[in-house]
């Protein structure tokens, strides 16, 4: 934050003063933030909270928008349509479905597994 006279002479001095020195950054902080907001609008433009950030390359932030949704004459593959996300065209097209083994099954496989 480039605050003048913040140094230290020893960590233990370090550790004795941090809730005082945390208090004078987020003053600090706090202080740029507004200078960054004001400036902001002054400028005609929308407040960012990395105002005032000093970045060390050209990549910045971007903008998120809001959710879109997808218009009504567009069809929904049927796996939109499912709760858990399986799409029955897949499996058909596959020529199988995907057992899932009970707990038995799996104990079974793992001692046939170990029998070799």
């Amino acid at each position: 934050l480039g605050i003048p006279g913040s140094f230290f002479c020893s960590q233990e001095c370090f550790k004795g003063s941090w809730a005082q020195h945390k208090a004078l950054h987020k003053m600090f902080k706090n202080a740029l933030l507004q200078q960054a907001v004001s400036g902001s609008k002054k400028k005609g433009r929308v407040a960012s909270k990395f105002d005032g950030f000093k970045f060390t390359g050209p990549l910045r932030p971007g903008k998120v928008s809001g959710q879109m949704s997808v218009p009504a004459h567009i069809a929904r593959p049927d796996y939109a349509k499912s709760i858990d996300g399986s799409s029955a065209e897949e499996e058909a097209a596959q020529g199988h479905k995907i057992k899932v083994l009970s707990a038995e099954e799996i104990e079974r496989a793992r001692a046939a597994g170990k029998i070799g």
